[in-house]
């Protein structure tokens, strides 16, 4: 459905923003004046589960004459990424007890929050830009 082809590639990008203009864990901001709006965990809730189900969307659904599943398998994976980072990100904020996670996803989470947003932004501009290249 086209819905969700729109819809995950605004969620996408808005999450790869949202990431990269994050502050960082010691307080200080990526950008030099980052929107509030980003840092407002109402918005990191209600945004990592849009993008998380229009990820898991656009797995499940299939743009006519595209190919099953490969062919929205990068959108797919930079949807879940980021809404589990912006989840995450959300999760620490509200709640006193921290969650034991592996060091490798809290490195993933955490440290590499950025790495994510620019994964997410690249993801949303190709699936914009190559709408029938396999994996975009």
């Amino acid at each position: 459905m086209l819905q969700f082809y729109f819809f995950s590639i605004l969620f996408n990008t808005l999450t790869g923003i949202s990431l990269i203009t994050l502050k960082k864990k010691n307080g200080e901001p990526l950008v030099e004046k980052p929107i509030e709006l980003f840092e407002n965990p109402t918005y990191k809730l209600i945004l990592g589960i849009l993008t998380g189900f229009m990820g898991l969307m656009k797995l499940l659904s299939v743009v006519p004459n595209d190919v099953p599943i490969f062919g929205d398998f990068i959108p797919f994976v930079a949807g879940i990424l980021g809404a589990a980072v912006l989840l995450f990100d959300y999760n620490t904020e509200k709640n006193a007890v921290s969650i034991a996670i592996p060091s490798g996803v809290e490195n993933l989470l955490v440290k590499g929050r950025v790495f994510v947003g620019y994964f997410c932004i690249l993801a949303g501009v190709l699936h914009l830009l190559f709408p029938k290249v396999i994996f975009f």
